[in-house]
């Protein structure tokens, strides 16, 4: 299989026993099936939650005018804090899920 998240991945993917967790560069991590390669889930950032619409449309790709909002690389480096991209590869213990984003926030999510 194969699934397309539609955005950036820089970090490794992490694994449990059947999920696949895909950290983003738009700050979306990713819950994969690794049987099926179906998305099962995803969290947004809270740089994502409060900065999405600045950059990208609902459906996550950019602005018809990103080129005139990010005019520079400190633009670009600006916006990579702001919306939390993923740089990080998360770690998965039994128990929890541990990640980090560009917005300063380190998230641990309990397993089910």
């Amino acid at each position: 299989w194969k699934s397309n998240m539609k955005c950036n991945i820089f970090g490794k993917i992490a694994l449990s026993e059947t999920m696949g967790y895909v950290p983003t560069l738009i700050g979306r991590l990713y819950g994969v099936d690794l049987n099926t390669g179906s998305i099962k889930w995803s969290l947004a950032t809270d740089g994502y939650n409060n900065h999405h619409l600045e950059y990208f449309k609902s459906d996550d790709t950019f602005r018809n005018d990103i080129v005139q909002v990010i005019t520079s690389n400190e633009d670009f480096l600006v916006a990579q804090r702001k919306f939390g991209a993923i740089y990080s590869s998360p770690a998965a213990t039994k128990d929890y899920l541990i990640f980090s984003s560009n917005d300063g926030t380190v998230y641990c999510l309990k397993r089910k």
